[in-house]
């Protein structure tokens, strides 16, 4: 069996469209985020959505032959599927998993409340950089979520977001 990972050439875009992007980031996700886990091939999370409603996600990936690369994101929410709290979840994920790469850490420790643990001086630190990682990753890291082209207004949206 395989862990669960990011395809080095992720691209949120390419799995959900711009509203649902945008309501995503409005969960504010690194926030939002209860708790995560993976097993397996899947990432497992908690999520608080929109005023107390609390929702649990089921992500994975699966390759058709035909078509390649599929999100399969199942939500405890009335949508279901595919919704902007799987959005949220993968966004807090990948960041944690940058903030766990910026903070030298091997990445076991990305749950929520990672960005508390970690001390003042470096989260300082992460927060600052953020913009700069966008623009700058090592070749086979996976792609930030600042990388959509088509959707008008989203990079500023997410720069924000990450700057917070």
């Amino acid at each position: 069996m395989s862990e669960f990972s990011l395809p080095t050439d992720f691209d949120l875009s390419d799995h959900f469209d711009h509203a649902t992007l945008m309501r995503a980031i409005g969960l504010k996700p690194e926030q939002a985020l209860l708790s995560q886990h993976e097993d397996s091939d899947r990432l497992h999370t908690r999520l608080r959505g929109t005023g107390t409603a609390v929702y649990e996600q089921t992500i994975s990936f699966f390759i058709d032959p035909r078509t390649g690369l599929h999100l399969r994101g199942l939500c405890t929410c009335p949508i279901g599927f595919n919704c902007k709290h799987v959005a949220a979840a993968l966004m807090a994920h990948e960041a944690a998993l940058v903030r766990a790469r910026r903070l030298g850490t091997n990445g076991a420790d990305i749950g929520a409340g990672a960005p508390a643990a970690a001390s003042a001086a470096a989260e300082a630190t992460a927060r600052a950089s953020r913009p700069a990682e966008a623009l700058s990753r090592a070749p086979g890291e996976s792609a930030l979520p600042l990388a959509f082209a088509d959707a008008a207004g989203l990079p500023q949206a997410l720069e924000t977001w990450l700057d917070k």
